[in-house]
Formats: structure tokens, sequence, C-alpha cells
């Protein structure tokens, strides 16, 4: 397993589970750093396209209720929905979403403001909108804590966690099995490799005959400090999203801040100017100091969609990255050990298979 992220620490769990013996490979040396701890952690299939990319994300927000459960319950898991409005000029397309999700059955209802203030009391919106959309099923996780949660168990079930080390090498031996370089200088023979490594996968994926670039825009997520403002779920407002955090923290974050950010932009002023944003609509939020700035590039595959199974030439190597990880890691997780150790695909990933790339070279 390469990549100690969410879809990493989910899968080595699985596999581990189901008897394998999983060795995973992480280059940091301490708790998850990259896009699986600068996530802004949204659960949800809200606007996802084509059709069976919604479906694999509504599946998956359903797998962390059953992971949850798994580990025998846990507080990196919040429900609680989301609400989101819109400026004027995109109300009506708000509206339209609202009532499309609605009739496939996924959870969504425009509400009034009164009702927004019994969901959110301190929200003060700036302003105020005369509908909002309520999302029920949504949620969000704490991505950091879970990972250590899912590392510890699947250690317990005798996994080794190799920290501080990078691949520098992937190939097939003889016998078909893959010999791994590792940086400092190390061998090491498995059956498969997993590859989870997010922005980082595709130097291994050429590796083993798939040329992909897996490396998205830069992104920022800026956390206060503990603060004493009450907010129970995931608000998205125009130009601005937060969420609460572990610790009475708050996260947020922006599109035009991580525009902001691809041109340079100090990351300490972009966090400052995030709150300021949060507190129009959040006044406890007002001067509320940052505690981190989360930056990282995001895993986002060339068309947008997962990258999830392997080449037939070259079957120790498996892909595994994609873009809303925090979503789908814990059905993806599932389904690539099911894959690996049981041999049979599921149907569920077929749209999503690497052959699908056809600037494919040879290994």
């Amino acid at each position: 397993m390469v990549g100690a992220g969410i879809m990493g620490a989910v899968t080595a769990y699985h596999l581990s589970r189901r008897g394998a013996r999983v060795m995973v490979i992480e280059a940091t040396t301490l708790e998850p750093r990259g896009a699986s701890a600068a996530t802004f952690g949204w659960i949800n299939a809200n606007s996802k396209q084509p059709e069976h990319y919604f479906e694999l994300n509504r599946a998956g927000m359903e797998a962390h209720g059953e992971l949850r459960d798994a580990l025998g319950g846990g507080s990196w898991l919040r429900g609680g929905g989301s609400v989101e409005w819109a400026d004027p000029e995109g109300a009506a397309a708000l509206r339209a979403r609202v009532d499309a999700h609605a009739a496939r059955g996924y959870p969504a209802e425009l509400i009034d403001a009164a009702r927004l203030r019994e969901l959110e009391p301190e929200l003060e919106p700036e302003p105020s909108p005369t509908e909002v959309a309520f999302f029920p099923s949504e949620g969000s996780v704490d991505t950091v804590p879970l990972i250590g949660v899912l590392l510890a168990a699947t250690q317990g079930m005798g996994a080794v966690i190799k920290r501080g080390v990078r691949v520098t090498h992937l190939d097939a031996g003889r016998d078909g099995r893959a010999i791994i370089v590792l940086d400092p200088s190390e061998t090491i023979r498995a059956d498969v490799v997993v590859n989870c490594a997010g922005a980082d996968a595709g130097p291994l994926a050429v590796q083993g005959g798939l040329m992909v670039d897996t490396g998205g825009p830069v992104g920022l997520n800026a956390v206060t400090v503990p603060v004493s403002v009450s907010l129970g779920r995931v608000v998205r407002a125009p130009g601005v999203h937060f969420r609460p955090e572990r610790g009475g923290r708050i996260m947020i974050a922006s599109p035009s801040a991580d525009a902001a950010l691809a041109t340079g932009t100090d990351t300490s002023g972009l966090a400052e100017r995030l709150v300021d944003a949060a507190a129009r609509h959040l006044p406890g939020l007002a001067g509320a100091a940052i505690e981190e700035a989360r930056v990282a590039r995001r895993a986002i595959p060339p068309d947008g969609l997962p990258i999830a199974g392997r080449l037939a030439d070259a079957p120790w190597l498996y892909h595994l990255v994609t873009h809303s990880g925090v979503t789908l890691a814990p059905l993806l997780g599932r389904l690539a050990a099911e894959e690996i150790l049981g041999g049979a695909e599921d149907a569920r990933l077929a749209p999503y298979r690497p052959d699908r790339f056809t600037t494919s070279v040879s290994s």
C-alpha cells in the first residue's frame, strides 16, 4: 500500500480485515499531511455527474455509517446535513438542483429563514436569503483522527506501517510479483501494490504502464482556534464555506481563495480573509485566530472521475485515486479490497478502470 491518506488507510484496513498481510508505505513521518489533511471533508453526492458517479457517491455516504459501526463508533463522523444559499443570480439554479435531487430520492428541500434559525441559531446571513437549500443526509468527516483510528486498527491486525520512506521504483519480477524499491535503499516483494498516492500517484502509475497525471490544483482550508460559536453542520454561503471541526474549531474554505493561492498570494493573508468572509454570516467568528492554514494539491484524475483497478498487463499494480476521496474512501477501499483478494471485478467500478486512458505506455 503506497500512501497513508484516507484512501490508503481505509483500503489497508479492509485488506487486513480480510486476512491479507499488509504493509503501508508513507513518505511523511508525522500525522497525515497532503490532501487528506487539507480536505474540507464534506460528505455528499451533491451535483455529482454523471449519474453513475452520483450513485457511487451516494453509496459512499452510506458506507461511512457502516465504517463507523465496524470501528465501534467515532466522533470523526458528523451528520446534521448541509445548508446552502445562493446570490440572486444563482437562486434559480439552486432551486432547480433541489428539485432534481428530491425527484431522484436524494434528501433535499427548500427552507425559509425561520427554519434556518432553528437549525443554526447563531447564523446571521448577510444579506439574508429568502430561500435556503437543506440537504439533511450530508455531513462531514474529521479526516486526521479517522486516519489515525484506521491505521491503529490495521496495525492491530498485524499490518506494518513504514513512515518517512518513499517508493523510488516499481517493477514486476520474473514470478509476476511486484518489486518495490524504497529510499533509503531497501527492496520489498509483494503480490500486489496498491497505488493510493493521491496527487503523486502519476509517477508510480507510469512504472506500471499507465501515463496519467493525478495532480489537481492547490487548495486551502483555514482552521480556527477553538471558539465559543455554535455550528452544527456544513454551511455553503456564496463565496465561502465553513463547518464545525474537532475541538470547537471551525474550518473555512473558498473557491476564490484557492484561485488566489494558485497565483502566489500569501497563505496567512488568505486565511485571515476567509475568517472575515465567514464572520459575515456567523458573527461569533469575528476576530477568531487561525490555528492552521492547510494547503495541499488535490488528487484529481484528468477526467475528474476515480481511477480504480489495474491494467491487464500489470496485474501487480492496483490504482486507487480519486477526487471526492473523503466521501468515496469507505466504499472504494472496501470494493478494492474485495477485488484484490477475491479476483472478481465489481460492476460498480466499471466506469473507472484505468484502461480508459488511451495514453498508456509500456512498462
